[in-house]
Parts: C-alpha cells; structure tokens; sequence
C-alpha cells in the first residue's frame, strides 16, 4: 500500500474516529489537536520528499 495513502488513513483514525474524544478531553492541554495536526503534516511532508527523490 502507498505510504500517503496509510497516512491519511492514520488521520482518519485520529480525527475522525472515538479517539477523538480521548485526545479531546480536558486532560490533554488546549494545543494537543495543533500538534497531532502539525506531526500528520510533518510525516506527509517526509513522505512526499523521499517519494520525489
């Protein structure tokens, strides 16, 4: 299977699945959505310079 096509299944499952309200909760801090997002885009950027070369 592509490697893109694994993460954006992984962002599924992150964002749009019951973990939601586990990372949601009060107990994680406010930016714990922003650094899940941020950590997707860094991994998609990884793959997609690997993918060019």
């Amino acid at each position: 299977m592509d490697k893109i096509v694994i993460l954006f299944l992984f962002g599924i499952l992150l964002f749009a699945s019951p973990l939601v309200y586990w990372w949601a909760s009060p107990a994680f801090p406010w930016y714990a959505p922003y650094l899940l997002w941020a950590i997707l885009i860094g991994l998609i950027v990884l793959v997609q310079r690997h993918h060019e070369h």
